[in-house]
């Protein structure tokens, strides 16, 4: 888990703890809540209950006296209020630290969420992490509905309402929570960097772990079925046209018959049409957002 790692990484190199002589047993890990084992110290022979999880976890697990989880409330508080994911720790049902992790948004995500917008596709953010923190980082790109607090079923549901409300649904996201919601949404898109669950679970898989693959995935897709209409199109004129001249229902007015040679050529040149027709999408060119967008801007001063 992403959290996870930073935090691992964060007290190898400044805490100087030796966790060799330490074992976890009984670990539980709740669905976009946090987790909770048993670590047993070999060396000291003592065996301690251990939570790290979120505020809804804590509200579980806290003796109803620990007046440290009050204070540690306030802090809390100010800190998610800066964009910060607090992860809270408690030791034998006491409360002794809580971790404040920086929620920063992918570097081209506010890109993306314009480009989104201005091709009319609506975005809402599903998060796991607290109301403060959702609210700021969706301010900070661009996004007007959120979703905080959310579990796996509590993912999968928003899914589900959107599509009850006539709406086709596409889902990013690249952890083991968004695995269910994506299998859930018409179009699953996974991150190329997130977890074997999510990858299997979508429809697509973004190669490179770059979110501007999600615009590029629904211009291909526009541009692919531009092109079927059109051949379509073109098939229905040239097969109205031609198949009669075959049948020779323009005879009586014109004197002239189709050879059964020229209507099999006919016939084969349709389909090399729509063949060539097809193959121009491999002259498609992918917007560049960063100019996209900076020609938005400029429409939107003038």
């Amino acid at each position: 888990h992403p959290l996870g790692v930073g935090v691992h990484a964060y007290a190898s190199t400044h805490c100087g703890g030796n966790a060799r002589g330490l074992v976890s047993e009984e670990f539980e890990a709740i669905p976009g809540q946090g987790i909770k084992c048993w670590v047993r110290d070999n060396e000291a022979n003592a065996r301690q209950h251990v939570v790290v999880g979120n505020r809804r976890l804590m509200s579980d697990t806290l003796d109803a006296d620990d007046q440290l989880s009050t204070h540690a409330g306030s802090i809390a508080a100010a800190l998610e209020e800066q964009g910060k994911v607090v992860v809270f720790v408690a030791v034998n049902r006491v409360l002794v630290c809580c971790i404040a992790l920086s929620a920063l948004p992918r570097d081209d995500a506010q890109l993306v969420v314009s480009a989104l917008h201005r091709r009319g596709i609506g975005v809402c953010m599903l998060t796991g992490d607290n109301v403060r923190t959702a609210n700021v980082i969706a301010r900070k790109l661009g996004v007007k509905n959120v979703v905080a607090e959310a579990t796996p079923a509590s993912k999968v549901q928003c899914v589900q309402d959107l599509q009850n409300q006539g709406h086709v649904v596409a889902m990013v996201g690249d952890g083991i929570n968004d695995a269910p919601a994506l299998a859930q949404a018409d179009v699953g898109i996974a991150i190329g960097a997130g977890t074997d669950v999510a990858m299997g679970a979508a429809a697509i898989v973004l190669m490179r772990s770059e979110l501007s693959g999600i615009c590029l995935a629904f211009d291909i897709s526009r541009a692919t079925l531009k092109r079927i209409k059109l051949n379509l199109g073109l098939s229905l004129v040239y097969n109205t046209i031609g198949i009669p001249a075959a049948a020779g229902l323009l005879f009586p007015w014109t004197g002239m018959t189709l050879p059964p040679w020229a209507a099999s050529f006919a016939m084969a040149m349709s389909s090399v049409c729509v063949v060539c027709s097809s193959l121009t999408l491999n002259f498609f060119t992918p917007e560049d957002l960063a100019a996209e967008n900076a020609r938005d801007q400029a429409r939107r001063r003038e």
